[in-house]
């Protein structure tokens, strides 16, 4: 079903407004990069959450992101070369849960998309212009095909080649910035 995607519904969390959750990723496996740069410690100045990244392979990355409360969530990172855009694919690592398989199946994890300006000396992530995307799918609603769920979120179900198209063909759109500073 193709809907519109409304700016106060995406994420409540402060730090992921503004990232695009979708089912599917917006990269093929070919263009996967690996940057060393990424592995270690960035700290958001403003909200003091920091982003932990270590290598898991020759193509991915553990991150653990701690907020300041001391919460904390654990996710697989890719980069990615969209023809020149540099994208960050974060998906939630799997955890061992207390709760039942049942349960656990009606659980979707989702991906969620930044476009990487810089990663020293400091990692500059930007995501969509909601308001931009707002009015953009209001006019285009065939653009990208969404599902609502819950309590009226949307998720972006379009395949990874469709959504990747949107993303390329939309890149400078990329303007809601977050500023992580190295840590030594």
């Amino acid at each position: 079903m193709k809907r519109k995607l409304s700016l106060c519904v995406v994420f409540a969390a402060v730090l992921f407004v503004g990232c695009i959750p979708s089912l599917n990723q917006v990269y093929t496996d070919e263009q996967v990069v690996f940057d060393e740069d990424l592995v270690g410690v960035f700290v958001d100045p403003k909200s003091q959450h920091r982003w932990e990244f270590t290598k898991r392979s020759d193509e991915s990355y553990h991150l653990v992101l701690k907020e300041k409360d001391g919460k904390q969530g654990k996710f697989v990172v890719h980069l990615a070369d969209l023809d020149g855009l540099r994208i960050m694919d974060l998906f939630p690592e799997q955890q061992e849960s207390q709760a039942s398989g049942f349960y656990q199946a009606h659980s979707i994890p989702i991906h969620t998309t930044y476009a990487v300006k810089q990663i020293k000396p400091k990692l500059i992530l930007s995501t969509l212009d909601f308001k931009w995307l707002e009015t953009y799918l209001r006019r285009n609603p065939d653009e990208l095909n969404l599902a609502t769920f819950g309590h009226g979120k949307k998720v972006i179900t379009s395949s990874t080649l469709d959504y990747q198209e949107f993303v390329e063909k939309h890149k400078d759109q990329f303007k809601q910035d977050v500023t992580l500073d190295k840590q030594d």
